[in-house]
């Protein structure tokens, strides 16, 4: 006869530990997740704050921004960074919050120049006096901003504006902007400081 104990887990004890790691993971996962999204935001302004370094650069020696309206993802849009005089490294940085937006994929910054009379575009023969540059923000929804000329549509706009205070997934967009504001009336003012955070 063999009369060997043999030690073991029981059932219980082993609930137990599956309890406690489950525990454990609901807690850690959602604070992974949560430094993962400060991170791409972090990514998102530091990328745009190099963006405008190089904006300042070429217009210091142009002076006129680049004119462009356009996602940041072909050689057109703001090529001019890159050559002859090389501004920045490269123009194409990829936006950590790619979106999908009413069926047009936005996975690039966005770049938009201005002038007094809104969007100075190729051929418009107009100078951007300032610009605005566009990131999708956690929601990955690319919010059409308004025209900042119109005072009375401002306030449509600071809904577009990303806040990390209503949460790491608030809906809205990164903005920064630059440029002369002088004589653009108080909605632009208010744009600028909104969209430099």
């Amino acid at each position: 006869m063999n009369n060997k104990k043999y030690s073991a887990f029981t059932l219980i004890e082993l609930l137990v530990v599956v309890a406690i790691i489950a525990l454990l993971s609901s807690i850690a996962v959602p604070n992974f997740l949560a430094a993962q999204m400060r991170a791409k935001v972090s990514r998102a302004r530091a990328d745009i704050r190099s963006l405008m370094t190089a904006l300042e650069a070429y217009r210091t020696e142009a002076n006129k921004y680049p004119i462009c309206t356009a996602e940041l993802k072909g050689l057109p849009p703001l090529s001019m960074l890159t050559t002859p005089i090389a501004y920045i490294a490269g123009v194409h940085f990829k936006d950590p919050f790619f979106g999908v937006t009413n069926g047009v994929p936005y996975d690039y910054y966005g770049y938009s120049s201005r002038d007094y009379d809104g969007v100075a575009f190729e051929g418009s023969g107009r100078n951007p006096l300032w610009y605005i540059l566009t990131s999708n923000g956690p929601d990955k929804c690319l919010d059409d901003y308004v025209n900042p000329m119109d005072a009375d549509d401002f306030t449509a706009f600071i809904y577009t504006i990303y806040d990390p205070t209503n949460g790491l997934s608030s809906p809205g967009n990164i903005y920064r902007s630059g440029g002369q504001i002088a004589g653009l009336g108080e909605a632009a003012g208010h744009f600028i400081a909104a969209g430099t955070r």
